[in-house]
């Protein structure tokens, strides 16, 4: 079984949760303050369609919040039909307001071309005003933008700064993203003593794959010693928060009884996770076990299923080894000119053996 090892971009720009923002009562009467804390009382109650007409009247009435809370519920479908164009209309007039989170909701949604025209430039720009109002996600999302050159000027330097905002800011999107930035030295000197302390804020923030890098760096020793038992736990974390690959390394330290007990059981369950979620080496190392019946049931046409879901994900070795069940009829039908072909995918794959296999 093999390792995976390196870091990954994961895009910063998502929705936010509904945030309230409750301005102080001044009275029972219909004005924005209190259908704003109705509108609250209602959602929490889990009334949606009186809370989105609450926020979307406090939003009429100048309330700027909770025309960013109206907007969010038209965007979500939440209390009534979904209707993105009515959501970006809500956020416009929450970022005009001063609501930072409407700015960069309506940034997000020029960017993807959601509920009206694609406008990347319009995107920055609204991204900036969410930053500059102290919405740490705009400055992760600007820093995006200006990694990849969307909407303007590619810009690493920035990004990092834009990242480190962020990441004060209390994003652990942000700290992710810088860093990646730090690990592979974009936009600045590298510094991976600086890339495990903001992985570890960026998994301390709930965010999944920092601590899935996180644990890649305790595992091999970078930035810091080295500590195997804290990879495994590092793992265990990331896999909980829904990283595949979180849960495929999990599955090898299991296996193999790296630090920590050896749990072969264990492993397959974490492979067939990982698998489901879109890993190819977990599709690769759960097809191993079902082929050799390791800690479970042996089942060669399963086997053959899982080495075709590694090879379609970009896992050269199941390539190969599909070719190999393919041209000895092992699980399925034979066929040589197939099993050709995969050993021929394997070998452009990187994998000598199937490059051997041509000759």
């Amino acid at each position: 079984m093999t390792f995976y090892f390196g870091g990954l971009w994961r895009r910063s720009v998502a929705l936010l949760f509904l945030a309230f923002f409750v301005l102080p009562a001044v009275g029972t009467g219909a004005d924005p303050s209190s259908m704003a804390l109705e509108g609250n009382k209602a959602y929490k109650a889990k009334d949606y369609g009186r809370a989105r007409t609450l926020f979307d009247q406090a939003c009429k009435g100048g309330n700027a919040p909770d025309c960013y809370n109206a907007g969010l519920m038209f965007y979500k479908g939440e209390g009534g039909a979904r209707d993105k164009a009515r959501a970006r209309t809500l956020y416009g007039q929450a970022c005009m307001g001063g609501a930072a989170q409407g700015c960069s909701n309506l940034g997000h949604m020029f960017e993807m071309g959601a509920g009206g025209a694609r406008d990347k430039a319009r995107a920055r720009t609204l991204y900036g005003q969410a930053c500059t109002g102290g919405y740490a996600t705009g400055c992760t999302n600007l820093g995006q933008m200006f990694r990849t050159g969307a909407g303007g000027a590619k810009d690493y330097a920035r990004a990092r700064t834009l990242y480190d905002q962020a990441c004060t800011g209390g994003d652990a999107k942000g700290c992710f993203n810088l860093g990646v930035m730090f690990e592979i030295g974009i936009g600045g000197a590298r510094d991976k003593g600086r890339t495990r302390a903001l992985y570890g804020q960026a998994c301390k923030g709930g965010h999944a794959k920092g601590c899935f890098n996180l644990g890649l760096m305790f595992r091999a020793g970078a930035g810091g010693a080295r500590d195997k038992g804290r990879a495994r736990a590092l793992f265990d974390q990331a896999c909980k928060g829904g990283d595949a690959w979180g849960c495929s390394n999990l599955g090898v330290m299991l296996e193999t009884g790296a630090g920590g007990a050896r749990d072969k059981a264990g492993a397959r369950a974490l492979y067939d996770q990982a698998c489901t979620g879109g890993d190819a080496t977990g599709c690769y190392n759960l097809a191993q076990m079902f082929r050799t019946g390791e800690s479970g049931a042996r089942d060669q046409a399963r086997a053959r299923a899982l080495y075709g879901q590694a090879c379609k994900g970009g896992e050269a070795r199941g390539c190969f080894n599909l070719g190999a069940m393919i041209y000895e009829g092992i699980g399925g039908a034979r066929d040589k000119a197939r099993a050709r072909a995969l050993f021929d995918q394997a070998c452009k794959g990187g994998f000598a053996r199937g490059c051997r296999m041509l000759q």
